[in-house]
């Protein structure tokens, strides 16, 4: 009698006759597509084991029909091909629906090897931080089934582990505006202490050189005036020479004129008269003396 193998609802008979035959492959196929139709709880821990206790026991099924095909694969390709086809779309496939049956499973641990793996490692910026933490956000409405307890506690501590490192990136952030801002204002200041000390400078060069000017002016000025004073100090010693000048001249002239006219009127008593007529003749001679009208005659002053 030859041996069977079960998989719930699947049998199959391990016999080389049974293998070959393609309808008997193809009715074994349909029935495991009907495997899929299984029901089984994913919110709770118990129909997760089921769902796993069912990919043993496929992986079972597989096994021994491995162990009884591989001796006659030898003889010929449809004992390879028949287990191939079962295998396939059974276990291995990419379809296969055993696969399908646990992807709700896979998907969720996948997902809380996520959390272990990534979210627990530091970020490198605060905007990888506020992604993690929107992450874990999402991660809180995801259906978790039978996950969600082991799924809540590693978010919880997830996101208490992102939430201190926010408070650190803060704490930096507002350390680096206000270093920005002591820096800002340090810079503003720099920059007007150095317009108030080039205004200050230009302002001191305006005086300076405005004091300068008037001093050049003053100067100008004075010297304007000393030499206004030296040239009337001039005019005046001309002026006084001149007036002394003339009072001698003027006292020669009448020392000559009372000599000469005395002559005259000696030389020409004749009337009363004569001694003005004397007088005028001696000025006239004096005057033509004094042009230098007269030749080898001269004043002696």
């Amino acid at each position: 009698m030859n041996e069977i193998i079960k998989l719930e609802t699947l049998e199959l008979e391990l016999a080389r006759e049974f293998l070959v035959d393609e309808n008997n492959i193809k009715k074994l196929e349909a029935q495991i597509d009907e495997l899929k139709n299984n029901v089984y709880d994913f919110s709770t821990v118990e129909g997760i084991k089921q769902a796993k206790e069912f990919k043993t026991n496929a992986n079972k099924f597989v096994k021994e029909l491995k162990e009884f095909c591989e001796p006659l694969e030898a003889d010929g390709k449809k004992i390879a091909n028949a287990r191939s086809a079962i295998t396939t779309r059974l276990a291995t496939g990419k379809n296969a629906v055993v696969e399908q049956i646990l992807a709700p499973i896979y998907e969720r641990e996948d997902k809380i090897k996520l959390i272990k793996n990534k979210l627990f490692m530091p970020s490198l910026n605060s905007g990888a931080n506020a992604e993690k933490l929107a992450e874990v956000e999402a991660l809180n409405n995801y259906n978790w089934l039978a996950f969600e307890k082991e799924a809540k506690d590693l978010l919880l501590r997830s996101k208490n582990f992102l939430i201190n490192e926010k408070i650190n990136f803060d704490e930096e952030t507002r350390l680096a505006k206000e270093s920005e801002e002591k820096a800002r204002l340090e810079k503003e200041n720099q920059i007007k202490l150095e317009a108030e000390a080039k205004a200050n400078a230009m302002a001191e060069l305006k005086i300076k050189q405005e004091c300068e000017r008037l001093e050049k002016a003053i100067k100008q000025e004075l010297i304007q005036i000393e030499a206004q004073k030296r040239k009337l100090e001039i005019e005046t010693q001309e002026a006084e020479k001149l007036s002394e000048s003339k009072e001698h001249k003027a006292k020669i002239h009448n020392e000559i004129l009372e000599d000469l006219s005395n002559e005259i009127y000696l030389a020409f008593p004749f009337s009363v008269e004569s001694k003005s007529y004397s007088e005028d003749l001696a000025k006239n001679i004096i005057k033509s003396i004094a042009k230098g009208k007269i030749k080898n005659l001269k004043i002696n002053y």
